[in-house]
């Protein structure tokens, strides 16, 4: 899904997209995905990636290109900030 969503966002450079796929295979692997939809974790990756390489892609243009809603994808990201290891939260 990341690919495809950050292919039809301006604003999220290829480091964005790398570190976005790294979050996301860290949730799998942590088994934090479990019960949540793809794209859902999908769009709160590449949120989470924004943020940590200063480019921010709103939560609002997320949920246009996504089909998740901007709480969903609230609540991903904190369940990836709470749940998460420090070490596979790396900055750009």
């Amino acid at each position: 899904y990341i690919p495809r969503f950050v292919a039809e966002l301006d604003e999220v450079s290829d480091e964005t997209e790398r570190l976005a796929r790294q979050l996301a295979e860290k949730v799998k692997d942590e088994g934090l995905h479990s019960g949540k939809t793809p794209p859902g974790i999908a769009a709160a990756s590449i949120y989470f990636a924004g943020k940590l390489c200063n480019e921010e892609p709103t939560q609002d243009a997320l949920s246009d290109v996504t089909g998740v809603t901007e709480v969903t994808i609230r609540e991903r990201y904190l369940d990836i900030i709470e749940n998460g290891n420090e070490e596979w939260i790396h900055s750009c």
